[in-house]
């Protein structure tokens, strides 16, 4: 994912993040 390490640190964050860089593409919206 694009802030993989961030997600760690902020797992709020990173659900905004994950809609909108998905760590998994393939796994898609």
């Amino acid at each position: 994912g694009v802030c993989g390490c961030c997600g760690a640190l902020r797992p709020r964050y990173k659900r905004l993040v994950d809609n909108i860089f998905p760590e998994d593409p393939e796994v898609g919206p």
